[in-house]
């Protein structure tokens, strides 16, 4: 399985009570889904205020992204929790609200259990019950070495060896982080650039298959077209539209 192309992560708009406005999320992502070069459209994600949104809200969040979205754009959900019995039914309820893969926020990205990050058994296991239990693709979410929670390249070695993990959003913060996870995966998943900074340029001429990035939902058009030209067409063209932001 194959993933090319850009995915916006869209963000989540509010009432002033503090309740989901899905009016303004179904015009935005629609609006965001329009441009042409996409692969999919990410909800959920920081950008989209995962941590403040109920189990509820996460659900309808994907059931409006599917039905404001064309059919062959791809919707992608963000889970992050501290349990991971809970993060299953998170993967449940988005797979049953119409999501066609999941990014997987790290379990451990909470201080007490950060050093599990490194433990190759550890990941492997949370990945291993959501590949089983919720059986819809997995976009590994791989933070930047400062954050704290960052999965050693050996267990992300093991867990591409599963059959639902087929990408993962590598968001390391540099071009040379990127291409050591690039290489060592590369031939079993499909590793996206991700950086809402200048070094996703970097990123994306190491070969990359397509980048998950929030910033991208301001001028979508020109950040796939980005995309397209730095991972499939001329870099000169790329680094031109790069330089034009």
């Amino acid at each position: 399985m194959e993933i090319r192309g850009l995915i916006p992560a869209t963000v989540t708009p509010f009432n002033t009570d503090g309740s989901v406005d899905y009016k303004s999320l179904s015009d935005h992502i629609a609006r965001v889904g329009s441009a042409t070069g996409l692969y999919g459209v990410c909800v959920n994600g920081h950008a989209g205020e995962v941590l403040a949104l109920t189990s509820d809200e996460r659900k309808n969040v994907v059931a409006a992204a599917r039905k404001a979205l064309p059919a062959q754009l791809k919707v992608i959900g963000g889970l992050a929790s501290h349990s991971l019995a809970d993060l299953v039914q998170q993967g449940l309820n988005a797979k049953q609200a119409g999501a066609d893969m999941l990014l997987v926020f790290p379990l451990f990205d909470v201080r007490p259990y950060r050093h599990l990050a490194r433990n190759a058994d550890a990941v492997f296991s949370v990945f291993q019950r959501l590949d089983q239990e919720v059986n819809l693709p997995i976009s590994v979410f791989q933070y930047p070495e400062t954050a704290g929670a960052v999965y050693s390249l050996e267990a992300l070695i093991r867990i591409a060896e599963l059959p639902n993990v087929v990408a993962m959003k590598a968001a390391t913060g540099s071009p040379t982080k990127y291409a050591e996870i690039h290489d060592a995966l590369h031939d079993r998943i499909s590793v996206l650039a991700a950086c809402d900074a200048p070094s996703l340029l970097g990123m994306l001429l190491h070969d990359a298959p397509g980048a998950l990035v929030g910033i991208s939902v301001v001028g979508t058009q020109k950040w796939s077209d980005l995309v397209r030209e730095a991972t499939s067409g001329s870099a000169q063209k790329a680094k031109e539209i790069h330089n034009s932001f």
